[in-house]
């Protein structure tokens, strides 16, 4: 499980820096603005999903894709995104470049399948459906701590030696024991939760680690990055 969790979780991190550390905040008009974007892009991912797996895109593919998705709904309003922008430090390519990345912090906790495209994003794979990284109310409390547990974790390890002066190999060593760990002592709720079978079924494993590395994204995005830099 722990692959899907790194891959994931390193394919955000780049994705949502600026995002969380973008100042100021948006306008309510702005941040309405943001969240039909959200709605509608995640609508066209479903509906190319269903014609063509978002995981059969290769790395390229899936880049143009989504800019292609954003330029065009934004193009469709620019009148309205111009008028937005003057009360939130004018229309730029900083400006335009930070909304687009809060548009995709709220597509990964928002939008399963974008998931999948992410990690396509990323140069990673999976196999794993979209229909399968719904995070359910019920399960997302379990997700949520197992993302802080690994977190907490890596920034601990961090903070006593930079995990950027590790090798690589060392690095992603470290995140497999981690999630190891993580998983052990979460192994009773994880049963309770989507029954003993999950630990002899290797796509159910999967799907629980690629949501719990969606969550990581929007927790600890330094210290993924420093995870996943080469």
């Amino acid at each position: 499980m722990h692959r899907f969790i790194l891959v994931l979780a390193v394919a955000l991190a780049p994705l949502l820096t600026s995002a969380q550390n973008t100042k100021p905040a948006p306008t309510p008009a702005l941040a309405k603005f943001e969240g039909d974007m959200t709605a509608s892009l995640c609508k066209e991912f479903e509906k190319e999903n269903a014609v063509r797996p978002l995981a059969e895109f290769s790395k390229d593919q899936a880049q143009t894709f989504m800019q292609g998705l954003m330029k065009d709904y934004i193009t469709a309003r620019e009148k309205e995104v111009t008028k937005l922008f003057k009360d939130n430090g004018g229309v730029s390519n900083a400006t335009m470049e930070a909304m687009g990345r809060r548009v995709g912090m709220r597509l990964a906790s928002e939008c399963p399948v974008a998931m999948v495209l992410f990690v396509r994003l990323a140069g990673g794979s999976t196999d794993v459906p979209a229909s399968s990284l719904t995070i359910s109310d019920a399960e997302r409390p379990l997700l949520n701590d197992m993302a802080d547990g690994v977190c907490q974790r890596l920034e601990q390890s961090n903070k006593q030696k930079p995990l950027t002066s590790l090798p690589k190999a060392d690095r992603m060593a470290l995140v497999t024991q981690t999630m190891q760990e993580v998983m052990k002592s979460n192994a009773k709720r994880i049963s309770d939760q989507y029954g003993p079978e999950i630990f002899m079924d290797p796509e159910k494993l999967k799907a629980m680690g690629m949501k719990v590395g969606g969550i990581m994204a929007t927790k600890c995005v330094t210290v993924l990055t420093a995870v996943g830099q080469e």
